[in-house]
């Protein structure tokens, strides 16, 4: 059985100094899941059209996903997940939220804000898991 989420929009802003990104205001009681700094290897779409990208940030309801290959927001997307220590990828079905180009005025990174729609209830136990491991360590 898969469970959805109602993946909600990030104020665009990334933080690589190990902390969970925090927002105030009407976007923080629209996101469910608290997010947490990672650095994961994530593929992209089908076999036809894969791409890849690695996630910034990401929560049970989604991430951001840095990649110069930048979908139109609203796409759906298969997003692979590679956790460590497993060999093969959580697969979510995903839509784009926002999207940033590549700026060279400023220094973050080109890429874009996923919500999490569906995924099965064994990869949820296993990325809720992994998220657990990052609060507590």
């Amino acid at each position: 059985m898969a469970s959805k989420h109602d993946g909600t929009q990030s104020n665009g802003s990334s933080q690589n100094d190990g902390k969970p990104a925090s927002i105030s205001g009407p976007m923080a009681e629209r996101r469910a899941s608290a997010r947490h700094a990672v650095e994961l290897d994530v593929g992209l779409g089908k076999e036809q059209n894969y791409f890849s990208g690695f996630a910034e940030n990401l929560s049970l309801g989604g991430g951001f996903i840095a990649s110069h290959a930048i979908k139109p927001v609203g796409e759906p997307l298969e997003v692979r997940l590679f956790l460590p220590d497993r060999t093969v990828p959580l697969r979510i079905a995903a839509e784009v939220r926002w999207a940033r180009s590549f700026d060279e005025k400023n220094e973050l990174p080109p890429g874009m804000g996923v919500a999490f729609r569906t995924l099965s209830r064994n990869d949820e136990q296993l990325l809720a898991a992994f998220l657990a491991s990052l609060r507590e360590g």
